[in-house]
């Protein structure tokens, strides 16, 4: 029996449409939420914007953050214009997380119990935003298409 060539073994396979449909839509019914809970509780949210931005740009910075995560969110979903819905949530979520690490730096001067918790929290949403990035990425980078319901993933090209 022949044996099969080393490059065939290793052949590069790519997810499944479903797979990443429930992967697009998984990001944008979340990045909805935060976007809906960050206008919720939009006095919290400004004055934690605050901490790292300053009062004057906090507003600002909350209602364009929203923004993004909802309509980035919508088009994940719906899988219109997913590759500027991507875009949005990177335009937000990398800034986000630099702010959460900032925060917790400036937190962590303060010493106290309850400080630490708050250190760990912004940390934790550092953190939690890592593989949203990648995630966002990935959907901007390997798609051509504007849908994925019905369009396979772009193939990487072969080594």
């Amino acid at each position: 029996m022949p044996r099969k060539s080393p490059s065939v073994s290793r052949q590069t396979k790519t997810p499944s449409a479903a797979a990443w449909t429930l992967l697009r839509v998984v990001l944008g019914v979340q990045s909805i939420a935060a976007g809906v809970f960050s206008l919720v509780g939009w006095s919290a949210t400004v004055r934690f914007n605050a901490i790292a931005l300053g009062a004057s740009a906090a507003a600002a910075a909350t209602a364009l953050g929203s923004a993004a995560l909802i309509l980035g969110g919508i088009s994940l979903v719906t899988g219109r214009a997913q590759q500027l819905g991507a875009l949005a949530l990177l335009a937000f979520l990398i800034p986000a997380t630099i702010r959460h690490f900032v925060v917790s730096r400036t937190l962590g001067a303060e010493g106290a119990a309850l400080v630490e918790l708050a250190v760990r929290g912004q940390l934790a949403s550092a953190a939690k935003n890592v593989p949203l990035i990648a995630l966002a990425a990935a959907i901007l980078l390997e798609w051509k298409r504007s849908s994925l319901l019905s369009k396979e993933p772009a193939r990487l090209a072969e080594p």
